[in-house]
């Protein structure tokens, strides 16, 4: 974790916009999947925050705004990992078939959005930590 504290903000706001990226040129690639609208705008917010996170820290890692940023955001973002593992597992008993099967269809959406939630979290973790020091 001391790697992520002390990692420039200009690497993080780089994988960000990678990562961003990656999931806009996979939605635009499957568009024609319902649920892929929802979880595209969510996590544009997400990285919009995490962007936030990213500045607010850059400018004094230890004012209210950036602390607040960085802990309620990490909390809020690893308990909505947690959620979507729920579901992933709740629909992997109920529906497994046909989920694997959109799943697959659409790997590189879904391995984007993972990755941008782990990218996020991160970020928002390295604002909460660097806020305590």
């Amino acid at each position: 974790m001391f790697y992520v504290a002390t990692m420039p903000a200009l690497t993080w706001a780089i994988v960000l916009l990678a990562t961003l990226g990656w999931l806009t040129i996979a939605y635009r690639r499957h568009r024609a999947i319902l649920f892929a609208p929802l979880p595209y705008v969510f996590a544009l917010g997400q990285g919009a925050v995490a962007g936030l996170a990213l500045y607010l820290t850059a400018q004094n890692s230890i004012s209210m705004a950036a602390c607040m940023t960085g802990m309620m955001g990490a909390q809020a973002s690893m308990l909505l990992i947690l959620v979507l593992l729920g579901t992933l597992f709740a629909f992997l008993i109920a529906a497994r078939g046909r989920l694997l099967m959109v799943l697959n269809a659409n790997r590189s959406f879904v391995i984007a959005f993972a990755v941008l939630q782990i990218v996020v979290t991160l970020i928002l973790m390295r604002s909460a930590m660097l806020c305590t020091v």
